[in-house]
């Protein structure tokens, strides 16, 4: 073989890998086999197109679900602190939302670069295994970790099965009904989960980096439970600028402020004309004709006044009284 005007027969062509052939004046000329070169380290071009292919659609699909998913995300949050799902005025964090409302200007720009962070992580998470898989100089290493994986995939699934079958047969809810049993097969499985603990670390460790691959494109909700912090400091606050921006929108397009704002402005406008005891009175018809279960939430303050002058201008837990007995009136 060091003699490179060797003659080949075909046999021994089809025995020489591909990654040692090269191109020379047009003649296939055969490297020695002991000569180390970086050719054989150079991937061919199938070998870096396929997994950039994979990965940009990938990529792509990842930057479409996070453009998209900002309007029904918005629209959802309104709704749910309309109703009161999402705390608001008795809520403390509020009150330091509300401390810096001029920066509500960043969520523009968290938003664009945060997308093209969460683009290029998910084109890295795809390509590298990708790449791994279709190199030669890999590829033995990714069977090895295939067959590793399939050993304990199938070893897990035996223990999903089994942990299944015990857990019927010696439990019922959190309580054990045969305690020897129970013990031990909870030891077998604490043994088991003992050998298989830098598995798991692996396992959690790739899956908050998919996580946060994927979450990155996303400032509309909370990575990091808002109790994950560093001396007292959030490690996720981007998402405080997308709630304040939600909260400036709310403080003036909120149904309720609209409606105190319209009856302000009418109020302003036609002076004793608008808000008139008959007017009180033609709503009162009007919730009386369609919505009569309201009743029961209305206590007028004629009732009141009528309870108080009977009793006397009570004060504390006597007006408390008098209120709980007029709303029992209204009923």
């Amino acid at each position: 073989r060091d003699d490179i005007s060797k003659t080949y027969t075909d046999a021994e062509v089809k025995e020489i890998p591909d990654y040692e052939w090269i191109n020379y004046d047009d003649a296939e000329l055969k490297l020695t086999s002991g000569e180390e070169t970086i050719l054989k380290y150079i991937p061919e071009q199938w070998m870096i197109v396929v997994p950039i292919a994979i990965s940009s659609v990938f990529a792509g699909l990842v930057a479409i679900f996070c453009i998209l998913v900002y309007i029904p995300s918005y629209v959802n949050s309104v709704l749910k602190l309309r109703c009161g799902k999402l705390p608001s005025l008795h809520d403390p964090y509020i009150g330091i939302l509300r401390k810096s409302g001029d920066n509500v200007g960043t969520v523009v720009g968290n938003m664009v670069f945060s997308l093209m962070g969460a683009s290029f992580m998910s084109f890295l998470i795809v390509f590298v295994p990708v790449f791994v898989v279709c190199w030669p100089i890999t590829r033995d290493v990714v069977t090895t970790v295939a067959a590793i994986g399939i050993g304990i995939g199938s070893t897990m699934a035996m223990k999903i099965l089994g942990q299944s079958f015990f857990r019927a047969v010696n439990f019922r809810g959190l309580y054990r009904i045969r305690p020897a049993s129970a013990n031990m097969v909870n030891l077998f499985f604490e043994c088991w989960y003992t050998g298989i603990g830098l598995l798991v670390v692996i396992t959690r460790l790739a899956i908050f980096i998919t996580a946060g691959a994927l979450w990155l494109g996303r400032i509309d909700v909370d990575f990091l439970h808002p109790n994950v912090k560093v001396m007292g400091v959030n490690l996720d606050s981007i998402p405080d600028a997308f709630k304040r921006n939600m909260l400036v929108h709310e403080a003036h397009s909120h149904p309720y402020i609209d409606r105190l704002g319209g009856m302000y402005l009418r109020r302003l406008r036609h002076g004793d004309k608008f808000g008139s005891v008959s007017g009180a009175n033609w709503r009162a018809l009007f919730v009386i004709g369609l919505m009569p279960w309201l009743i029961k939430h209305r206590v007028t303050t004629d009732e009141v006044a009528v309870l108080m002058k009977a009793k006397g201008t009570g004060q504390g837990e006597e007006v408390e009284e008098i209120v709980v007995e007029a709303v029992e009136a209204a009923k």
